[in-house]
């Protein structure tokens, strides 16, 4: 769905455009950690723990690097959702806190 990345310049440039790319990871810091924050809480809401910890899983890959795009407390706030996403799947005890197949 996303080759490149999530909000990443599929453009090829011919010479270097610091301002674009500047403006790139600008709109990527603002956006994409409240766009998974927002996801994982829909998901926690919707009662689909599984998929909220694979957003965390995406979020801490080093594939995709997104959380070098949080400040410390946004992702401070990111985990505790999915650790009391984690803890909720605990209690019910149908599936992996961790989120794997059982």
């Amino acid at each position: 769905m996303f080759p490149d990345g999530w909000l990443q310049d599929v453009r090829v440039a011919t010479t270097a455009d610091t301002g674009r790319e500047q403006q790139l990871l600008l709109l990527r810091r603002l956006c994409l950690p409240s766009l998974c924050f927002l996801l994982v809480k829909i998901l926690k809401t919707t009662k689909h723990g599984r998929e909220c910890l694979q957003v965390a899983d995406i979020v801490a890959s080093e594939e995709y690097r997104l959380h070098t795009l949080f400040r410390r407390s946004e992702l401070q706030n990111f985990l505790q959702e999915v650790q009391q996403t984690s803890i909720d799947i605990l209690h019910t005890g149908l599936e992996d806190p961790l989120g794997y197949d059982m």
